[in-house]
C-alpha cells in the first residue's frame, strides 16, 4: 500500500486559461501526456510539483511569470487554482487545492498566494473535512501525508525540465541534493550532539570528582561547627539567667524611680499651674480696672453702674425696633430696584418704538416708489408687444397681457405637434427600407462565417493529409522488416533459454555463504582476543595514573611546605613529616590558634559592654536635652506665631526675655485701646451737638458756637454746608475708630495668653547649658570605650584571619591525605592486573586472525567478481533480447500506422471534395445577395434627404414662435417681481402698524416720568431710615460693652477661687528637697545595676554572635543537609560515568548504523544505475555508470559525490566529458535509481520529455526500459509513472494497451489558451 495522484485541475497557471477548468486524471501504471512545443506540457510537472512541495518552478520571478498574464488576459487581475487529489498509504482520499493571484499595478506585477486549502473524508461521518493552514505548515503536511520527504519530491518524483540534469550539477549543488535525500544533515547533527555530549559528560565527571572531594571536606567542617555551637549555648544560658536577675533588680529600682519622678513632675506641675493662675488673674483685673474707667468715660457713671439685668432688658427692648427698621429698609431697597427696573424698561422700550417708527416710514415711502413704478412698466410692456387694453387701469393692462401670452403659447404647442406627426411619418418609412437591408446583410454575414470555417477546415485536412502520406513500397518494406525482426527475436529467445546462466550463478552464491560463515566464525575469535588485549591497555592505563597521582601529591606537598612550617613553628626551608603525620600535627595549631581566639572574644565582650552601658547613659541625657530643646522652640514658635497674630511681627520674640516684652507690648496695646476709645466717644457727642447747631442756625439764625446771629443768608448757607459735611464724615470715622478699638482689644487677649508660654521660655533658658555640659562628658567617656574596643577588634580579626588560613592549611593537608589513599589504592589494582595478565596468556594472536580473515575475504571477492561476470553477460544477453523485442515491437507498431494512415488518407479526401462544393455554392448566394441590395440603399438616401429639408423648415418656424414666447415670459417676469412687492406692503399691513408705534411712543414718555417720581420718593425715605438704624446700633454698642465689662467681673473671682485652690494642693504633695535627694540616690543606684546587665550582655552577645556565626557558617548552602549531599554526589558521580559510557555507546552504534544505512543504499542505487545503463545505452563506448561517494575526513560522516564512468576498466567523471545525450541518459536513469529505492511509500515517478538529445536507439531502449520496470513492478498497487513528451514515438513504443487505454494531449485553442483533451492510445 502507498500513494498514488488521482487528478489534478490547473486553472490560471501560464498558458492555461484563467475563465476555464481543465483537469488531467493519473491512470496506473502510466500516464501518457503529448503535445507539441509550447503547448504547456511542462507546467504539468510544475503544477505537480508546486502542489505537493509549495516551491515555484525555476525562473519565475517569485511567481509573477507562474500565473497567466493579466496583459494578455485584457484584465487587471487573474486569480488561478491548483488542485491535486491524491490517495495517501492508509488509503484515505486528499484534495489539497491552492491558489493564487497576479495583480497588474501601474509600473509592476504583485503575486500572492492566496488560501492554501487541505481536504479529507471524515470515516466516522463520512463527510468532507476542509482545513485553511500557512503556506509553511502545508508544505510540511504534504509529504508527510504522501510518505517520502520534500528533497525526494524536488529531485526525484517531480523534476522540472531545467533542473533534471542536476546529478551531473558542481560538486557543492551536488552534495547538497544528495544530503537533503539521505537525509544526512540532521543525522550528522545528531552524531555531533552526541560527541558534544560525551564531552561534557567527561567534563562533568571531572567537575563532580572534585566537588565530591570539597564535599567531603565541608561535612568535617560542619561537624565541628555543630561542635562549637553546642558549648556556646550551654554559656549563653548561664548568662541569660544572670541578666534575668538583674533585670528584676532594675525593674524594682526603676519603678521606685518612676514614682518619685512623678511626684517631682506633680509639684512642677502645680508651680507652673500658679504662675498660669497668678498671671491671668493679673492680666484680667487690670483688663476690669481698664474697662471701667473707658465706660466711666465714654457713657457716664450712672450707665457703667447698671446692673446685668437692667442691661439685657434693654437689649431685648432694642433688638425688636432693630429688626423692624431692617425689614422696613428690606422692603424699600426692594420697590426701589422694581421701580429702576421699570423706569430702565419704558426707557428701552421707547427707544425701540422710535427705530421702528423711523422703518416703517422708510416702508411707506418705497412703496409709493413701487407703484408708480408698476404702472409705468405696464405701459411699456403693451406699447411694444402691440397689445390695447380696454381702458387704461392696471386691470385692463394686465388681462390683455395674460391673453396675448396665451395666445403665442397655444400656436407654438399646435406647430411642434404638426411637425412631430410629419416627422415620424417619413421616419417609419425609412425603418422599413432600413430591415430589409439589415436582413439582407445579415445573410451575407452568416453566410461568409460558414466559408471561413470551412476554408479553415479544410487547410487543417489539408495538413491531416501530409501527415498520412504512406506509399505502397514503403508500406510493402515496413512489413518484411517486421517478420526479419520476428525471427531475430524467436533466436534470441532459443540462445537466453538454452544458456545455464542462473546454475552457475546460484552455485557460486552457495560458496560465497560458506566463506561468510567463516568469516563470521573468525570474527568472534578475534574479539575474544580483543578482550585479554584490553586487560593490558588497562594495565598501563592504572601504572600511568599512580605516577601522576604520585607526582600530583609531591607538587601539594612542595606548595604548601612553607606555610605549614611557619604553622607549625619550624624552620621555613626544613622538610615536612610524612602526609600521615601532618594532619594531627596541624590539628592540634588548628585548636590553639582557637583557643587565643577565644580568649580575646571574652575581652571584646567586656569592652562592648561597658560601650553598651555608656551609650544607655548618653542616649538618655541626649533625650532630656532634646525634649527641653524642642519645648523651646515650641514655646519660641508659639511665640513669634502669637505676636505674627497679634499684628506686633516676629521679630518682638527675638530678645532674649520674651516675658518682659510681652508686657511690655500688652500695656503698650492697652494705652493705644484707651485712646481710640475717647476719641470714638467724641465724634458721637459732636454728631449730635453738631444737629442741635444746625437746627438753631435755621430757627433763630444765630451760630452756637460764637452765640452770634449770621450777617447773611449765604453765611448761613456755607455754616449749614460746613455742618452737613462734618456729619456726614461721621459714620467713616466712626467705623474707623471702632475697627481700631476691635483689634486693640483682640491683641491685648492675644498677648495676656502669650503670657504663660514666656515665662516657661525663660524658665528653659537657663536649664539647657547643663544639660549640654552632661552629654559631652558622656560623649567623651563613650569615645573612649569605643577605642578601646577598636583596638581589642583589630588583634580579634587578625586572630581571626590567621585561624581561618589554618584552617585552610588543614583542608590542603586532608586532601593530601586522600590523593595519598588513592596513591595506595591504584597500586593495589595494579598489582591485581598483573595477576590477571599473566594468567590469561593467549597461544594465538590478534594479527594472526586478521591474516586468514584477510585471506577468506580475498576468495570471496574473487568469487563475487566471477558471480558478477556471470550476471553481466546474462543481462547483456537480456539486453540484447529486449532490444530485439523492442525493435520487433517499434516496426509493427510503424506497420500498423501506416495502414492507419492509409484509411485515414483516403477519407480526408473525400471531405475536403465536399467543403470545396459547399464554398463555391456558399459564393454564388452571397453574390445574387449583393445584387438585391442596391435599389434599397438609393431608396433610402432619397428618404432620407427628404426628411433632413423638411426638419430645417419646420425648425425656424418654431424659432421664430419661441423668441417671441420667450420675450413675452421675460416682461411677464419683470412685472410680477414689481408686483409682489407692492403686494406685500399691503398684505403685511405695513401703514397700519406705523400709526400704532405712533400712538405708543407717546404712552410710554408719560410712563418714564411717573416712574422716576416714584422712584426719588423712595429713595428719600430709605436714607431716613439707615439713620434711625445708625442711632440703634449706637445704643447696642453700648449695652454689649457694659455686657462684656461684667462677663470680666465674673471670670476675675473664678481665676482667684481656682489660685487658692492650686496653693492648697502643692502643699499636700509633699515636701521637694527630700524627694529630689531620695531620686538622685535611686538614679546612681539604677545605673550601677544597667552598668552590670549591659556587661553580662556584652559577654552574651559575644557568645551569642559566635553561636550564631556558626550558624550561619552551616546555614550557608555548602552545609545544608552536607551528609545528604555527599551521598547524593556521589550517586550522581557514578551515573555521571554511566551516562557518559552510554553516549559513547550510542556514538559509536548511530555512527556504524548511519555507514551502514549509507553503504547499502549507495550499493543498490548503483546496482540499479548499471543495470538500467547497461539495458538502456546502446553503445560501447561506456560499461557503465556509478555514483561514488567519497567521505570527508577520518570519520566517513560526510560524503562528497561525483558521478563516473566506467571504459575499458577506467574510471573518469562524467561531468565535463559526455555529450547532451549521454547526460540526459545518465541523470535520468540516476533518478530511476533513486526512485526504486527512495519511493517505496510513494510509487509515482515524473518524466518531463526524457527524449531530451537522444537518438533513435537510445530512445527505443529507454522505453523498453521503462516497460521493463512497469512490468516489474505489475503487483505493486501504487506504482504510477507519468511520462510528458512531444516524441509520439516514443510515446506509442510505451504506451500500449497492456499499460494504459488513453493518452492526453495538450493543444492550444484560437485565443492560445492551453487545453487537455484525452484520446485513445491506438487511434
Amino acid at each position: 500500500m502507498g500513494c498514488n495522484i488521482d487528478k489534478m485541475l490547473i486553472k490560471g497557471i501560464r498558458s492555461f486559461s484563467p475563465d476555464n477548468q481543465n483537469v488531467i486524471e493519473f491512470y496506473k501504471p502510466l500516464t501518457l501526456i503529448v503535445g507539441h512545443n509550447g503547448a504547456g506540457k511542462t507546467t504539468v510537472i510544475e503544477c505537480l510539483k508546486m502542489a505537493c512541495t509549495g516551491e515555484l518552478p525555476p525562473n519565475t520571478r517569485s511567481g509573477q511569470s507562474f500565473i497567466h498574464d493579466p496583459k494578455v488576459a485584457g484584465e487587471t487581475e487573474v486569480k488561478a487554482q491548483i488542485k491535486l487529489r491524491f490517495i495517501t498509504a492508509t488509503r484515505q482520499p486528499v484534495v489539497i487545492i491552492r491558489s493564487f493571484q497576479l495583480t497588474q499595478k501601474k509600473s509592476s506585477l504583485q503575486f500572492k498566494a492566496l488560501d492554501n486549502v487541505l481536504q479529507t473524508i471524515n470515516r466516522e461521518t463520512g463527510g468532507k473535512e476542509a482545513l485553511s493552514y500557512r503556506c509553511a505548515d502545508i508544505d510540511r503536511i504534504v509529504p508527510q501525508l504522501m510518505g517520502v520527504s520534500k528533497a525526494v519530491l524536488e529531485n526525484v518524483i517531480f523534476v522540472h525540465q531545467e533542473d533534471s540534469n542536476w546529478p551531473l550539477a558542481e560538486g557543492q549543488v551536488l552534495k547538497k541534493k544528495f544530503d537533503d535525500i539521505f537525509a544526512a544533515t540532521k543525522y550528522t547533527k545528531a552524531l555531533e550532539v552526541l560527541r558534544k555530549l560525551q564531552t561534557e559528560k567527561a567534563q562533568e565527571v571531572k567537575e563532580m570528582r572534585l566537588k565530591l572531594d570539597h564535599a567531603k571536606t565541608v561535612k568535617d567542617q560542619a561537624q565541628k561547627l555543630k561542635g562549637e555551637i553546642k558549648s556556646g549555648s550551654a554559656k549563653a544560658a548561664e548568662y541569660e539567667q544572670r541578666i534575668g536577675e538583674l533585670e528584676a533588680e532594675i525593674q524594682a529600682a526603676q519603678q521606685r524611680q518612676d514614682e518619685l519622678s512623678g511626684q517631682l513632675v506633680q509639684i512642677a506641675h502645680f508651680g507652673d499651674d500658679l504662675t498660669r493662675l497668678k498671671t491671668q488673674y493679673e492680666m484680667v483685673a487690670r483688663q476690669n480696672a481698664e474697662a471701667y474707667h473707658r465706660l466711666q468715660s465714654t457713657y457716664g457713671e450712672d450707665d457703667a453702674d447698671m446692673s446685668p439685668e437692667e442691661l439685657n432688658s434693654l437689649r431685648e427692648q432694642l433688638e425688636p425696633a432693630l429688626l423692624n427698621t431692617e425689614q422696613e429698609m428690606r422692603r424699600l431697597q426692594r420697590e426701589i430696584q422694581v421701580a429702576t427696573i421699570d423706569v430702565e424698561a419704558a426707557k428701552e422700550q421707547y427707544t425701540r418704538d422710535v427705530k421702528q417708527q423711523g422703518r416703517l416710514a422708510a416702508e411707506a415711502e418705497a412703496h409709493a416708489r413701487n407703484l408708480a413704478d408698476l404702472e409705468r412698466h405696464l405701459k411699456e410692456v403693451c406699447s411694444q408687444a402691440g397689445i390695447t387694453p380696454a381702458d387704461g387701469s392696471q386691470a385692463a393692462m394686465l388681462q390683455a397681457f395674460a391673453a396675448k401670452l396665451a395666445e403665442l403659447t397655444a400656436q407654438l404647442d399646435s406647430a411642434k405637434a404638426a411637425h412631430r406627426k410629419l416627422d415620424d411619418d417619413m421616419g417609419r418609412v425609412v425603418d422599413s427600407v432600413n430591415a430589409q437591408l439589415s436582413g439582407t446583410a445579415e445573410a451575407q454575414r452568416m453566410k461568409r462565417d460558414e466559408q471561413s470555417r470551412n476554408q479553415l477546415k479544410l487547410q487543417e485536412l489539408h495538413m491531416q493529409l501530409g501527415s498520412h502520406y504512406v506509399t505502397a513500397d514503403l508500406l510493402n518494406d515496413t512489413r518484411e522488416r517486421e517478420q526479419q525482426l520476428a525471427a531475430t527475436l524467436a533466436a534470441k529467445q532459443e540462445q537466453l533459454a538454452t544458456s545455464r546462466f542462473d546454475e552457475q550463478v546460484q552455485a557460486l552464491t552457495d560458496q560465497l555463504s560458506d566463506l561468510g560463515r567463516k568469516l563470521s566464525d573468525l570474527r568472534l575469535e578475534r574479539d575474544r582476543l580483543s578482550t585479554s588485549a584490553e586487560g593490558a591497555t588497562r594495565l598501563r592505563i592504572r601504572v600511568q595514573e599512580v605516577k601522576q597521582k604520585e607526582s600530583q601529591l609531591e607538587a601539594m606537598r612542595q606548595a604548601a611546605r612553607q606555610r605549614l612550617n611557619q604553622l607549625l613553628g619550624r624552620a621555613v626551608s626544613q622538610e615536612l613529616p610524612p602526609t600521615e603525620e601532618l594532619a594531627p600535627q596541624v590539628g592540634k595549631a588548628v585548636a590553639d590558634h582557637a583557643k587565643d581566639l577565644e580568649g580575646l572574644r571574652q575581652e571584646a565582650a567586656r569592652l562592648q559592654g561597658a560601650e553598651a552601658s555608656t551609650q544607655a547613659t548618653l542616649v538618655a541625657a541626649q533625650r532630656q536635652l532634646e525634649a527641653a530643646q524642642r519645648e523651646q522652640a515650641a514655646l519660641q514658635a508659639q511665640l513669634q506665631g502669637g505676636m505674627v497674630t497679634a499684628g506686633l511681627g516676629a521679630e518682638a520674640a527675638a530678645p532674649a526675655t520674651p516675658a518682659r516684652m510681652v508686657e511690655q507690648r500688652a500695656k503698650e496695646t492697652e494705652e493705644q485701646h484707651q485712646a481710640d476709645s475717647e476719641r470714638l466717644a467724641g465724634i458721637r457727642n459732636y454728631e449730635k451737638i453738631a444737629g442741635a447747631f444746625k437746627r438753631i442756625a435755621q430757627e433763630r439764625n444765630l451760630c452756637m458756637a460764637c452765640e452770634r446771629p449770621f450777617a447773611s443768608a449765604q453765611e448761613r448757607t456755607a455754616f449749614l454746608a460746613k455742618q452737613d459735611r462734618d456729619v456726614a464724615q461721621v459714620p467713616s470715622q466712626t467705623a474707623e475708630l471702632q475697627g481700631k478699638i476691635q483689634q486693640a482689644q483682640q491683641r491685648l487677649q492675644q498677648l495676656r495668653a502669650l503670657q504663660p508660654a514666656a515665662l516657661r521660655y525663660d524658665s528653659l533658658s537657663t536649664e539647657l547649658p547643663s544639660l549640654q555640659r552632661r552629654v559631652e562628658e558622656l560623649q567623651a567617656k563613650l569615645q573612649e570605650d569605643s577605642e578601646r574596643k577598636e583596638d581589642n577588634m583589630e588583634c580579634l580579626q587578625t586572630a581571626e584571619a590567621e585561624l581561618e588560613n589554618a584552617r585552610k592549611l588543614q583542608e590542603e593537608v586532608q586532601g593530601m591525605e586522600r590523593l595519598a589513599r588513592e596513591v595506595r589504592e591504584r597500586q593495589a589494582e595494579v598489582a591485581q592486573l598483573q595477576r590477571d595478565a599473566s594468567a590469561t596468556a593467549a597461544t594465538r594472536s590478534v594479527s594472526d586472525v586478521d591474516d586468514e580473515i584477510g585471506a577468506l575475504e580475498r576468495s570471496k571477492a574473487q568469487l563475487e567478481a566471477e558471480r558478477t561476470e556471470l550476471q553481466r553477460r546474462q543481462n547483456r544477453l537480456r539486453d540484447e533480447l529486449a532490444g530485439a523485442r523492442s525493435d520487433h515491437q517499434r516496426v509493427r507498431e510503424e506497420l500498423l500506422g501506416q495502414q492507419s494512415s492509409v484509411e485515414k488518407r483516403a477519407a480526408i479526401e473525400a471531405q475536403m471534395k465536399e467543403l470545396e462544393q459547399l464554398n463555391a455554392s456558399l459564393q454564388q448566394e452571397i453574390d445574387a445577395a449583393a445584387r438585391e441590395r442596391q435599389p434599397l440603399e438609393e431608396r433610402r438616401q432619397a428618404l432620407l434627404k427628404e426628411r433632413e429639408a423638411k426638419r430645417a423648415e419646420r425648425a425656424s418656424l418654431e424659432a421664430q414662435l419661441e423668441g417671441q414666447l420667450r420675450q413675452m415670459h421675460t416682461w411677464d417676469t419683470q412685472r410680477s417681481t414689481k408686483q409682489r412687492a407692492v403686494e406685500e406692503y399691503v398684505q403685511l399691513g405695513k401703514a397700519e402698524q406705523l400709526q400704532r408705534v405712533n400712538a405708543a411712543l407717546e404712552s410710554l414718555r408719560q410712563r418714564q416720568e411717573a416712574g422716576e417720581t416714584r422712584l426719588k420718593e423712595l429713595q428719600q425715605t430709605f436714607r431716613d431710615h439707615q439713620d434711625q438704624k445708625a442711632e440703634q446700633n449706637d445704643t447696642k454698642r453700648q449695652i454689649d460693652d457694659l455686657l462684656a465689662y461684667h462677663q470680666g467681673k465674673s471670670k476675675e473671682a473664678e481665676l482667684a477661687a481656682e489660685l487658692d485652690r492650686t496653693s492648697a494642693a502643692q502643699g499636700n504633695v509633699g515636701d521637694r528637697q527630700a524627694i529630689q535627694r531620695e531620686y538622685d540616690q535611686v538614679s546612681k543606684h539604677l545605673q550601677r545595676l544597667r552598668s552590670d546587665c549591659d556587661m553580662q550582655r556584652g559577654s552574651l552577645e559575644t557568645v551569642l554572635e559566635r553561636v550564631a556565626m556558626c550558624q550561619q557558617e552551616l546555614s550557608v548552602a555548602q552545609y545544608h543537609n552536607i551528609e545528604a549531599k555527599y551521598r547524593q554526589q556521589n550517586i550522581e558521580l557514578k551515573t555521571t560515568e554511566m551516562a557518559q559510557s552510554d553516549l559513547q555507546k550510542y556514538h559509536k552504534a548511530l555512527e556504524k548504523a548511519l555507514l551502514s544505512f549509507h553503504t547499502s543504499k549507495m550499493a543498490d542505487i548503483n546496482k540499479i544505475v548499471k543495470e538500467l545503463w547497461q539495458k538502456t545505452y546502446r553503445n560501447s563506448d561506456i560499461d557503465y555508470i556509478q555514483i561514488k561517494a567519497d567521505a570527508e575526513g577520518a570519520a566517513g560522516r560526510s560524503y562528497n559525490y561525483r558521478v563516473v564512468m566506467h571504459t575499458g576498466g577506467a574510471e573518469l567523471d562524467m561531468r565535463g566529458r559526455c555529450s547532451a545525450g549521454q547526460k540526459v541518459l545518465a541523470c535520468l536513469i540516476i533518478r530511476l535509481a533513486l526512485a526504486e529505492t527512495f519511493c517505496l511509500n510513494c510509487g509515482i515517478l515524473a518524466l518531463d520529455e526524457p527524449t531530451t538529445n537522444l537518438d533513435a536507439d537510445n530512445s527505443a531502449s529507454l522505453a523498453e526500459a521503462l516497460r521493463t520496470i512497469m512490468q516489474n513492478r505489475r503487483d505493486q498497487e501504487n506504482f504510477q509513472l507519468v511520462v510528458i513528451t512531444h516524441d509520439e514515438q516514443f510515446a506509442r513504443l510505451i504506451g500500449t494497451r497492456e499499460h494504459a487505454e488513453f493518452m492526453w494531449r495538450i493543444t492550444k485553442d484560437e485565443a492560445q489558451h492551453s487545453t487537455i483533451t484525452q484520446e485513445d492510445i491506438m487511434e
